[in-house]
């Protein structure tokens, strides 16, 4: 099976499953009996405004009963510390072996207005190879809630409020109160089949009929990538699928294992074709289910300590479809959330290793032309814009023939210039140093304050163009405009263009 990725059609259907089984347990109803629906919603407004507590949620995403990702989020949270807050994500697929990654973040209160915000961002993101860090000023702390104050936040819960109580209807008596553990009060509901507001099946409907419907006309437009032809992913193969999808105004293209072609004219044949092999990563399935996909199952496990506080809460649900091949699939996602330290989290500040990649723009602003610094193996580096937009315009123009910026440079001036002419192009070489060509200069990625920058650009003129017009011995050097702040040459071949 392929690899689960963040495609934005594998999101729909996490969402999608993740909204029934809320919008579901939000009816939790028992208003005779233990309360439930009433402790667990006063539970969720209270956890809006709490400004210190330890959060953890475990979700796995269930297929067909075997667990094909599990996810991990966390966050502490202490508004009104130094370190305001810390969260992570980690992720770990289990389709190619167990691989992880991580990222974190935290906000740090600036208490010493060192930055250009009144906070400073850490954000770090963590694999096999990589301990990368990036931390900007902000003026926002990232709590729940903020920018949303006094009325404005009331009326927003209230409308939410309202609608959980709508969507509660009838769904009074499922609710079951299960006693206490370590002094917190337990509850859960299950709800299957005729159980489920219709509500949310018809969500389901209108959510897919907008999402999938695709172009006006019906047709389709996709290319699928065959696991194999997936590891060896190349520009070359993505255009011959689209100039396949051109010639024929539309379809599905599959792209075998050593690189051939399928062609099907509409999602339905490919779907009932043998190259359809289901999948998560694969960029149209969702287009393959056979009607809407069904919640059959939503359950909901809530504890909450004396003071009324949420400290756990357990989500699950499962969604089944249909393929128009005929086969039958189930997913399940599933939530663990526990809540801790409420009251006494403490955010510890960051600790950036000596060995991490760091880039620090929390000093940025208009006023030093976006300065930042760079950190590699312990060395630390200044950099602005003006260096990066240097380095982007080299990028673009290494490899760049003498002829090629001579050309480039005269139709930025709207002139024309013969390089069969050698008097032409000393004339250029008097003009460039005259600073005429400044502007075009820098943007081609000079140095104008550095000579040696100058310097090497005229010897490429004189090497490449001159000297060999007027028959003298040159040798043939290149543009490497990729090298920070300078201007090499390489020899590419002795006397002659």
């Amino acid at each position: 099976m392929a690899k689960i990725r963040g495609s934005k059609y594998f999101k729909t259907l996490v969402c999608l499953v993740l909204g029934c089984v809320v919008l579901t347990t939000a009816a939790l109803a028992n208003y005779a009996s233990a309360n439930g629906y009433t402790v667990y919603k006063e539970a969720l407004k209270k956890l809006l405004f709490m400004k210190n507590y330890t959060a953890d949620v475990n979700a796995q995403v269930i297929i067909d009963g075997e667990i094909m990702g599990e996810f991990n989020l966390g966050a502490e949270i202490n508004a009104d510390g130094e370190g305001v807050m810390h969260s992570w994500k980690s992720a770990a697929e289990y389709i190619y072996g167990n691989e992880r990654t991580k990222s974190e973040t935290w906000t740090v209160r600036d208490t010493q207005n060192v930055s250009s915000g009144k906070f400073i961002n850490y954000y770090r993101y963590i694999n096999e190879k990589t301990d990368n860090w990036n931390i900007h000023a902000t003026d926002y702390s990232g709590l729940p809630l903020e920018g949303i104050v006094g009325e404005e936040s009331t009326q927003v819960i209230r409308f939410v409020e309202l609608a959980a109580d709508l969507i509660v209807g009838d769904l009074k008596n499922n609710f079951v109160y299960n006693g206490e553990t370590d002094g917190n009060k337990n509850y859960s509901v299950s709800l299957s089949g005729s159980q489920l507001p219709e509500i949310i099946n018809a969500g389901i409907s209108l959510l897919f009929s907008e999402e999938f419907s695709g172009y006006s006309d019906g047709r389709a437009w996709d290319t699928v990538y065959s696991p194999e032809a997936r590891m060896l992913s190349s520009s070359d193969l993505s255009k011959g699928a689209y100039d396949i999808l051109s010639k024929n105004g539309g379809g599905v293209v599959f792209i075998n294992a050593d690189g051939t072609y399928s062609y099907y004219e509409s999602y339905e044949a490919y779907c009932k074709s043998p190259d359809f092999k289901f999948s998560m990563d694969d960029s149209v399935f969702l287009r393959c289910i056979d009607g809407d996909p069904k919640v059959e199952t939503a359950t909901c496990e809530v504890s909450v300590n004396e003071n009324g506080e949420l400290v756990r809460n357990i989500l699950e649900g499962t969604a089944s479809f249909r393929l128009l091949n005929g086969e039958y699939h189930t997913i399940t996602i599933r939530a663990d959330i526990n809540l801790s330290n409420i009251g006494t989290t403490v955010v510890a500040l960051p600790k950036i290793p000596a060995n991490a990649e760091v880039y620090d723009y929390s000093n940025s602003s208009y006023l030093n032309n976006h300065a930042y610094t760079v950190t590699k193996g312990g060395v630390t580096i200044q950099r602005d814009q003006y260096d990066d937009n240097v380095e982007s315009s080299r990028s673009f123009f290494n490899g760049m023939t003498a002829e090629e910026c001579v050309l480039y440079l005269f139709n930025q001036i709207g002139e024309e210039i013969d390089l069969n002419d050698p008097d032409l192009v000393e004339k250029f070489l008097l003009r460039l140093a005259a600073g005429e060509f400044e502007w075009y200069m820098e943007e081609l990625g000079f140095n104008l304050n550095n000579s040696v920058d100058v310097e090497k650009f005229t010897s490429m003129i004189e090497e490449n163009i001159i000297k060999p017009l007027r028959g003298e011995p040159s040798v043939r050097v290149v543009y490497e405009g990729d090298a920070p702040l300078d201007l090499p040459v390489t020899v590419e071949t002795p006397n002659g263009r």
